[in-house]
Order: C-alpha cells, then structure tokens, then sequence
C-alpha cells in the first residue's frame, strides 16, 4: 500500500483502489480522470465514508502487474489535471461569460462596435489604447436574454459577411474570362 497526500493506494495482481480525499480531489476531476482510463480497465466508484470516495480499476486482458503500475501513475497525472481543469473553469466563468455575451452582442445587426468593446478599469493606463464611450453598456448590463430571438431575421447582413469574395473584390470593368470557361 502506498500513500500519498489525500489518495491511498492499494495494488494487487489485476487490479488497484485508490481512496481519494473529496475535499482535495473533487468528485467531478475523480469522475474525469476515471473515465480516461475506461478503455484499458473496469472502473467502479463508491463512497466508504464522508470526504472519501474509492475508484477501483481491474484490469482489462493482458495487461502485466508493472502494467497496472503505470496505469496508477497515468491515473494520477489525470487526476491533477482534473483538478487544475475545475479550478481554472471555476475561476474564469465569469469572464468566459462576458465575453462570449460581447462577442454576441457585438455581431447584432446594427451594434455599435465601439459600444462593446471591453473597457478596462477607469483608473488603469490606457497604454495608447482610446478609452471606451460613455454611451457604452456596463459589462453586467449584458445578457444574452436580449439577444434578438425568433422574429430576428437571418438574411440581415449588414456588415457584408454573406457576400461571395467574387463579388466584393470583382474588378469592374475588366471582362476578363476565368480559366475553363467558367465566368
């Protein structure tokens, strides 16, 4: 038996149980790091007490005793990804948020690009950068919930994206015929 901060580990022949701290290793990164290595071993998941919880792995054919060796050590490594995975989702959402909800808005036919641009602190130094308007929407007066719903016409294309590349850069004038005698 091995122990290491938070996880005991206990190997046999065809098989390991790890007894995991749920209050170090959420139950979220635990069920991750789980399911990568559903395609080498037979997982099953349960909760012996409070704060605990227990993965146990057997392995699937052939697979050597040095084998299930590595399979804990990769187990491991996915577990700490995991965990560093829900803490980076949980610290950034907020902003992921933002800036999906002013990527959005900023396509809205008629938006005014300007207006929703991101705007850092008042008291930050611009850096050469032109501050945003004062007409601008403070970033928490945006929601997606007015986003132009099912009456929003779909053929609106004012900023020219629908139109072919043919057409927008053709030169006027030229007659010039493409090869293959298309055109």
């Amino acid at each position: 038996m091995r122990r290491l901060g938070g996880v005991t580990v206990r190997l046999t022949a065809d098989s390991a149980v790890f007894e995991l701290d749920t209050r170090i290793y959420p139950l979220d990164a635990v069920l991750g790091a789980a399911y990568m290595s559903i395609n080498r071993t037979y997982v099953a998941i349960g909760q012996p007490r409070k704060h605990t919880v227990r993965v146990s792995f057997t392995v699937k054919p052939p697979l050597a005793r040095d084998g299930i060796e590595v399979l804990c050590d990769y187990f491991c490594n996915e577990l700490l990804c995991h965990v560093l995975r829900e803490r980076t989702i949980e610290k950034y959402c907020r902003m992921r948020e933002v800036l999906l909800a002013k990527a959005l808005f900023a396509a809205l036919p008629g938006a005014d690009a300007e207006a929703t641009c991101i705007a850092g602190p008042a008291d930050a130094p611009s850096g050469g950068r032109e501050e945003a308007p004062a007409t601008a929407a403070p970033t928490d007066a945006l929601s997606l919930a007015d986003l132009p719903g099912e009456n929003a016409d779909y053929l609106d294309d004012p900023y020219g994206i629908a139109v072919p590349w043919e057409e927008k850069y053709a030169r006027k004038g030229r007659g010039r015929k493409l090869p293959g005698g298309n055109g």
